[in-house]
């Protein structure tokens, strides 16, 4: 952890760069006009996440001192969805001074691009760069009222992987080093295997989004696709062989996500094209749910206790729409 203490006044534009990543369109604003000093470019250095390219890495700037050793393990865990949201009640709140306003809103869409980047990570298990602080943090229990200070700045030599994200809550966690060998490979073999509906040879989130759009877990999508064995998990019948020679099956939330509906193994199964027509829009989709909640249960008997409230949070969503 030591080792890791940032001792150099090493500049973010240079910081940037030095993890893999495009610096040229700094030189230039939105507008693309040519700004006199692209480190102070505004577009881009007063950012907490860099990267979108398709072949690029994604760089965090991290606090060093929210690193957190564990074992022969260097790990951070944080969730800026939560930031954003405490960030954004601070716009809200009345008596503020305009000031802390816009700088709250400035916060609060850096975090909001933050998580963005690390649910590229878990989607796509694109590598990880850490930048690491030090200086003068603001007071997290008063978001938005001050801005940081950094004194000193270095990237890490080692490359970090996506441990763990909660796609319902935003909690993550970053491991020091490589994604272990016989994880990698279980993944490979999974992607090779079975694909669904979300599945691409190519990446199909290239832009920033914003609104109510739902990302669906890939890890729980591959453990839906692998539980099945390739059948659909309604009839049992086996998904058609793509040209590719993977099995084909949709991956389907008994519970929507947009009504609360957790982005878990359990609320997640797999089924062929026309059972998952039918599961939206046929006249005993209701019936057809209870079978599946009951094959779920089966599975994971953990999930029993909340069922019932996704139930009656559906029924009340399909009240008051």
């Amino acid at each position: 952890m030591s080792s890791l203490l940032p001792t150099e006044r090493l500049g973010i534009m240079a910081a940037v760069e030095a993890c893999g990543i495009d610096i040229q369109p700094w030189g230039r604003r939105k507008d693309g006009v040519a700004v006199a000093n692209p480190e102070m470019n505004p577009q881009y250095c007063y950012e907490w996440s860099f990267g979108s390219g398709n072949t690029e890495p994604i760089a965090l700037c991290v606090w060093h001192d929210s690193l957190k050793s564990h074992g022969n393990q260097i790990t951070y865990a944080d969730n800026l969805r939560i930031h954003a949201m405490a960030l954004e009640r601070r716009t809200e709140q009345p008596f503020v001074p305009r000031e802390v306003v816009i700088r709250a809103r400035s916060q609060a869409k850096r975090a909001r691009k933050f998580d963005a980047a690390i649910q590229r990570a878990a989607r796509f298990g694109k590598p990880i760069r850490l930048i690491l602080l030090e200086g003068e943090r603001r007071d997290s229990q008063e978001p938005g009222w001050d801005a940081s200070s950094v004194r000193h700045r270095r990237v890490d030599d080692e490359s970090w992987h996506l441990d763990k994200y909660d796609w319902n809550s935003g909690d993550f966690l970053l491991v020091r080093g490589p994604r272990s060998e016989t994880v990698a490979a279980m993944e490979a073999t999974d992607a090779l295997g079975y694909i669904d509906q979300f599945s691409s040879p190519q990446p199909p989130d290239r832009r920033e989004t914003s609104g109510s759009v739902y990302v669906r877990s890939s890890q729980v999508r591959a453990t839906a696709l692998r539980r099945s064995g390739g059948k659909c998990e309604c009839c049992g019948e086996r998904g058609f062989a793509t040209t590719r020679g993977q099995v084909y099956l949709e991956t389907h939330h008994v519970i929507p996500l947009g009504i609360g509906g957790p982005d878990e193994p359990w609320n997640v199964v797999a089924l062929c094209p026309n059972d998952h027509r039918r599961a939206h829009f046929s006249i005993d989709r209701a019936e057809l749910q209870q079978s599946l909640i009951q094959k779920l249960v089966g599975a994971y008997p953990e999930s029993a206790p909340h069922w019932e409230p996704l139930l009656q949070a559906q029924m009340r969503a399909a009240q008051e729409g």
